[in-house]
């Protein structure tokens, strides 16, 4: 779908999940080649943008600022900014002293992967200034968004370990072990 720049956000942020060098067409017959990376936002949603400037890696912290007059697109490696710690409510209506702006976005990521998730997610669960990566507060001091350290473990795989078997040598120095898991009904 296409749409004006008015209609799409004006700033986004996020994590980096992919980057990479490819060939594109000009449209004249000949071809270029640009840096891209994905994003993603604290939306859920993934973006991907050419860049030419800094350098991104995979789990960056990313700002994406488009101009509402003609579209270019800004990005800025953020720093974190931590600093923010306490319990979720019960109600998941605050973090510590803090308020959950109404549309809170909140990403919880680890390395280069991530997932959004909602306030009530974190309800009662006590966050500490290590988990907390980034974070925005609107005029009124409410968090509007917030980028999460591995505090929920949502991105993770979890499964059942069906087998264990240890091939080390014997009397030997190394240690060969292999674990067979099911994985949502796949063994791995």
């Amino acid at each position: 779908a296409v749409a004006g720049p008015s209609a799409v956000k004006n700033e986004l942020c996020g994590v980096v999940t992919e980057t990479q060098r490819s060939t594109y067409d000009d449209g004249h017959g000949g071809t270029y080649t640009a840096d891209m990376v994905t994003i993603l936002a604290t939306d859920g949603r993934t973006y991907s943008y050419q860049w030419t400037t800094d350098y991104f890696k995979l789990g960056n912290l990313v700002q994406v600022v488009i101009s509402s007059e003609d579209g270019s697109v800004s990005l800025k490696r953020l720093s974190e900014t931590g600093k923010l710690s306490g319990k979720v409510s019960s109600d998941a209506s605050k973090l510590g002293s803090y308020p959950f702006a109404d549309g809170v976005e909140i990403l919880d990521t680890y390395e280069g992967t991530g997932v959004r998730i909602y306030p009530e997610r974190l309800a009662g669960l006590n966050v500490t200034t290590d988990m907390v990566r980034y974070y925005t507060l609107n005029g009124a001091g409410e968090i509007t968004k917030l980028i999460l350290k591995d505090a929920t473990g949502d991105m993770h795989s979890y499964g059942i370990m069906t087998d264990v078997v240890d091939s080390s040598p014997e009397g030997g120095v190394s240690v060969i072990v292999s674990y067979t898991m099911d994985l949502a009904g796949e063994t791995v």
